[in-house]
């Protein structure tokens, strides 16, 4: 009797960790979120995505999470190549020489990245004149 009475004892208790174990999981398994990540992490989408620049043309980036867009400063820009482009604080990305380079938005723990060319000649976004491209957004866009 003594025995039977432990080997059930050891099998309730199996059972509850296991109850306990599955209730920490998420029932309907691991999602992918952008970019291959957990869909629990928030993503930033930089726009444009992808961008052609002439040497000393200046665009102005954005960055938007979820349904608004964040404020500039409140971005943290990098350049994986500052020789080919730089980037500002405030999101202006300017071509400086001839090459690629990515450009990353970060707002906490959310990532973001946009791809730049930029070309001596024939590029979209300007003629070298220094002046920022803009794109106009609607009004109605909130900024964080």
């Amino acid at each position: 009797m003594k025995i039977q009475n432990r080997y059930w004892g050891a099998v309730l208790a199996l059972m509850a960790l296991v109850l306990v174990q599955a209730c920490d999981e998420d029932p309907t398994g691991p999602k992918a979120g952008r970019l291959g990540q957990p869909a629990g992490e928030e993503q930033i989408i930089v726009q444009p995505a992808a961008l052609e620049l002439t040497i000393g043309a200046k665009v102005q980036l954005r960055a938007r999470m979820d349904d608004e867009y964040l404020a500039p400063t409140a971005v943290v820009w990098t350049s994986d190549n500052p020789a080919v482009a730089l980037i500002t604080p405030d999101g202006i990305v300017e071509g400086l020489a001839e090459g690629s380079v990515t450009i990353e938005a970060e707002y906490g723990a959310a990532l973001g990245r946009a791809r730049v060319s930029v070309a001596t000649r024939g590029g979209q976004a300007g003629d070298g004149s220094g002046e920022v491209r803009e794109k106009h957004f609607r009004d109605d866009e909130r900024e964080r």
